[in-house]
């Protein structure tokens, strides 16, 4: 096998792009065990030698589009929670924050869910979603924080309130109750949360 080069000319970057942008696309439109490095490098308009000089495999390729979308994703919603205008009322700073992270996973489809499989499946896969998490729970900790509010079992309870997060997010993709209203699990989820916090003395 050749060795993987890091590119550093600038027609070199570009061809790199090129590859996890059309990786990106043929995952977003078939998912990610539908198809095979020979569908991204058709798609990528490249060589299959250009694609080797890259990356080792299909899997690398994808580690690269969860770097670069998973991340612009994450950065996306942290800056949401940042901007989230001053309020006395604690609650209604926690509903939005709650509605900022279930609104941008709640498209799902395929791909997403492939994903979700290899998190469980997968090392690699399970640290970048791990750091995608984590991202988004400091940004949710700093805002709170800005307030002078904290948890005392820090990461017991924001391991739960992910989990509300995740199942909210589920329901409301797949929506597999026709009982079950997202505005009143959002409601509830943030009187739970409400209830974990201490205020700072």
């Amino acid at each position: 096998m050749a060795e993987i080069r890091i590119p550093k000319q600038k027609r070199s970057i570009e061809k790199k792009e090129k590859i996890i942008m059309a990786a990106n696309q043929v995952f977003m439109e078939k998912g990610y065990f539908n198809i095979s490095t020979v569908d991204i490098v058709n798609a990528s308009g490249l060589s299959v030698g250009v694609f080797y000089s890259y990356f080792t495999d299909k899997k690398d390729v994808l580690l690269a589009c969860l770097d670069r979308f998973g991340g612009e994703l994450t950065e996306n919603m942290c800056n949401g929670i940042e901007s989230i205008p001053d309020s006395d009322d604690i609650e209604d700073v926690l509903i939005r924050i709650l509605s900022i992270l279930v609104g941008f996973h709640s498209k799902k489809h395929l791909y997403h869910n492939e994903v979700k499989a290899l998190e469980y499946l997968d090392e690699d896969v399970k640290e970048q979603i791990k750091k995608m998490k984590n991202a988004m729970m400091d940004s949710l900790l700093d805002k709170l924080s800005a307030y002078g509010y904290y948890f005392p079992y820090k990461e017991e309870q924001v391991f739960l309130i992910y989990q509300m997060i995740e199942g909210i997010e589920e329901e409301t993709a797949s929506q597999k109750s026709e009982i079950l209203d997202q505005d009143i699990l959002l409601i509830q989820c943030t009187h739970i949360i409400r209830n974990m916090l201490l205020e700072e003395k």
